[in-house]
């Protein structure tokens, strides 16, 4: 059983209060970011604050408070931030039941809009009214488990002292927009030597617009100053190389140490580099292509060989891709990229709780960055209230919000009087040229009643 705001008041008004004011000051990263080694997402620990203080400052780092997806996943976030600098704290996470019953265990839902259903709910919970979620810390006997508390700054939970609340943060990492991928082997590969030029093959399983590429590659001494080389794309002859379909040159390019490979005995840099296309190149599904990179005569380059076996192998040609030599039984290390999805980042409101309740429309700015691999992107905002139009109570305005352009919206400031509160969800959603789209949410929310507010209701 969770304390209690009545019992909490007993200590004092005044104290409750201070509490309360300390959600003014800035919600700020404490630690991180952190990479949990089992999902590779990024966690940070934010300072102390209430829950939708926390949310928007996740949200600022392009991310939510964290999704819990599974036992092991609750403990490593417990054993890394409940102790975390020896302080023992409650932590928020992303599961809520803003504008519902708290007390009911089927009114919660994911900040990042996720579908996970574990819960880790510790006994009797959730109860009461309260909508937002926290980990409880050791010492309680139900430590690790889940408690359903007010929006506040400071819980406890049974007998235990009441602990300041902290927001975990994760940042999921966008899906690579690679398409097609042959990692380097580290070891020599063809390459370029003024005269030899290198094809390696690959096919996709779906139409898609080639928009990037990077390869692996190093020199043998000496190196030159400045790199610049030559892109190919070339349709399939028989098994060859045929008809040029795309090609340029592009150079001084920056690159990447990447660690060393082997040319006989010796060991030499290897390096990343990667290009954009003058043009995204449409590849067509299962049509067989051919990728030619070449450096300039003079330079001692060699294209890096992979290991990855998904092609037969690749060819060479001693006088400039005319002939081609099939005796090369090893691909070579390219990755191509595609559009991918349009990536949403940064996702925040300038407004996100509407106080006080005074049938106002309010101008919000949706703040987020959208970008793409290549090409434009559009973005669009959706609307979704929990309450409808007409809410109930005598002075409810049949007109509650409208979306302006891609980043405001009007919002009333009103609720309805019998309700748990509003909450409007803004739908970001951003499209690319290819049809390609992700969304993501954000929350504005008109409480019931704010929580200082209650506090003094309930003076004595």
């Amino acid at each position: 059983m969770k304390t209690s705001l009545t019992n909490r008041l007993s200590v004092g008004i005044v104290a409750l209060v201070a509490v309360y004011a300390s959600t003014s000051q800035a919600v700020v990263p404490i630690s991180g970011p952190i990479v949990n080694p089992a999902t590779g997402h990024t966690y940070y620990l934010l300072s102390n604050s209430d829950w939708t203080d926390a949310q928007s400052e996740a949200l600022t780092l392009g991310g939510n408070l964290t999704t819990v997806n599974d036992a092991a996943e609750n403990t490593w976030i417990c054993q890394t931030f409940t102790n975390f600098g020896g302080v023992t704290r409650n932590l928020w996470i992303g599961l809520h039941a803003i504008g519902l019953d708290g007390g009911n265990p089927n009114s919660y839902s994911w900040a990042d809009g996720s579908p996970s259903t574990y819960r880790n709910w510790a006994s009797q919970e959730p109860n009461f009214s309260d909508q937002y979620t926290l980990i409880i810390p050791a010492p309680d006997t139900n430590a690790g488990q889940w408690n359903n508390v007010s929006d506040t700054t400071q819980a406890g939970y049974q007998f235990f002292p009441a602990y300041l609340n902290y927001g975990v943060a994760e940042v999921v990492p966008e899906p690579s927009a690679y398409l097609y991928q042959q990692l380097p082997g580290h070891f020599g590969g063809d390459g370029s030597d003024g005269i030899t030029v290198s094809a390696d093959d690959f096919q996709l399983a779906q139409d898609t617009l080639i928009c990037s590429l990077s390869w692996w590659g190093g020199y043998t001494p000496p190196q030159p100053d400045s790199d610049e080389f030559s892109v190919l794309l070339y349709s399939d002859n028989n098994g060859q190389p045929g008809t040029i379909l795309s090609g340029f040159t592009i150079g001084p390019i920056d690159k990447v140490t990447t660690g060393d490979f082997v040319n006989g005995p010796d060991f030499y840099p290897e390096y990343l580099y990667s290009a954009t296309l003058n043009e995204p190149f449409l590849a067509q599904a299962g049509v067989r292509y051919w990728l030619s990179i070449d450096n300039p005569p003079g330079n001692s380059w060699l294209w890096e060989a992979s290991d990855s076996n998904l092609s037969p192998g690749s060819l060479r040609s001693s006088d400039g891709g005319v002939t081609w030599d099939t005796s090369n039984d090893y691909d070579m290390a390219f990755e191509l990229d595609a559009t991918g999805r349009p990536v949403i980042g940064a996702v925040s409101v300038d407004k996100p709780v509407l106080w006080p309740p005074d049938h106002r429309l309010v101008n919000v700015t949706v703040n987020y960055s959208a970008t793409e691999a290549c090409g434009d992107v559009e973005s669009s905002l959706s609307l979704f209230s929990n309450e409808p139009v007409l809410s109930t109570g005598g002075r409810s305005s049949a007109f509650d919000w409208m979306i302006l352009d891609e980043h405001h919206v009007l919002l009333r400031a009103e609720r309805s009087g019998s309700g748990n509160g509003r909450d409007y969800e803004i739908t970001i959603t951003c499209a690319d040229s290819s049809g390609n789209t992700t969304s993501k949410v954000v929350h504005v929310t008109v409480p019931k009643a704010r929580a200082i507010d209650r506090a003094r209701k309930l003076k004595p």
